[in-house]
């Protein structure tokens, strides 16, 4: 550890330097200093406490603004939510963009939001899933940002639709932003009796059905079937992704894109396509093996259960696996 260059080091993470005094000497000399360390230490800000005047002022200004849409989609629609915090401001409302939008949110947890919803955003999020999934969990590993973190701090949120459509290329923030609600609540979640379901499925089941294609560089994309699958991307020691696409040809070649896997490397870690290992599940390689009502559900419970078990490092893990 000690040829480790720690300042290299805290730089490439984003860390930043805050001076202070220079010990003197004897045992107690250094607890001045060391106040001054736990002084500057990163604190997370102090929420809003509930105020019936503030936020009645905080519910109006969404009330103005909503469009008639729920919280959720005005907070994946960064125009939509300035427009709410300016509203709210001008009402006189005198807090932070986070402050504001976190305490709405508390709003509505407590039960006492009112507001109505009208409209309801019907967009496919299909095409923007692998994108959104990847650059939410680069906020992960970069700031240890939650999805609320994501929606609710204008920082962390544009930092999300910059690497996003990156990735995508094509899309807008809110398709993204709806993209990873979408993950959250459906796609990366338990549903129904789901959790027992995978519970009980072998291990033996996943190593049966995995055909290997070869290194990621050595792929055709004519080698890959236009089936409904689920591929898995790893390499000799973890695994980095694994999904369920409609089209397992069309997911794949989303990572033969060189941009892509270099929007997903740092400073210390730089994917390489010839160690990056390709392996599929067809839907037809189900048939007569998993006891389900859909092939498409049989697929879906071995994806969770590959995600429980393999916890590839750029999915939005579920939180019944933790």
């Amino acid at each position: 550890m000690g040829d480790l260059d720690q300042l290299a080091i805290s730089r490439l993470l984003g860390s930043t330097f805050q001076p202070c005094a220079r010990p003197g000497f004897g045992r107690f000399s250094t607890v001045p200093t060391v106040g001054e360390m736990l002084a500057s230490r990163p604190r997370k800000p102090v929420g809003l406490a509930a105020d019936p005047t503030r936020d009645a002022k905080i519910v109006e200004a969404f009330e103005k603004t909503h469009d008639g849409y729920a919280i959720d989609r005005v907070f994946s629609d960064p125009e939509l939510c300035l427009r709410f915090i300016e509203v709210a401001h001008r009402l006189g409302v005198d807090a932070s963009y986070t402050a504001i939008c976190r305490r709405l949110m508390g709003i509505r947890k407590s039960g006492k939001f009112k507001v109505v919803t009208t409209k309801k955003d019907k967009r496919d999020p299909r095409p923007f899933l692998i994108p959104a999934e990847l650059a939410f969990a680069q906020l992960t590993y970069r700031h240890d940002a939650s999805y609320d973190d994501m929606l609710l701090d204008p920082a962390v949120g544009a930092e999300f639709d910059a690497l996003a459509k990156k990735i995508g290329r094509i899309g807008s923030a809110v398709d993204y932003r709806l993209a990873a609600l979408h993950l959250r609540k459906n796609v990366r979640s338990r549903r129904g009796d789901e959790r027992s379901l995978v519970e009980k499925l072998d291990l033996s089941e996943l190593n049966l059905r995995w055909h290997p294609l070869g290194p990621l560089s050595k792929v055709t994309l004519n080698d890959i079937p236009t089936t409904e699958g689920l591929f898995s991307l790893s390499e000799p020691n973890r695994y980095l992704y694994l999904t369920t696409h409609p089209n397992l040809r069309s997911g794949v070649k989303v990572f033969q894109d060189p941009d892509v896997l270099s929007a997903v490397g740092n400073q210390f870690w730089s994917p390489s396509p010839d160690n990056i290992s390709l392996q599929v599940v067809r839907q037809e390689d189900l048939k007569s093996r998993v006891t389900g009502s859909t092939l498409s559900g049989q697929l879906r419970l071995l994806e969770l259960k590959s995600l429980d078990v393999y916890q590839p490092i750029f999915n939005m893990i579920p939180k019944a696996a933790a």
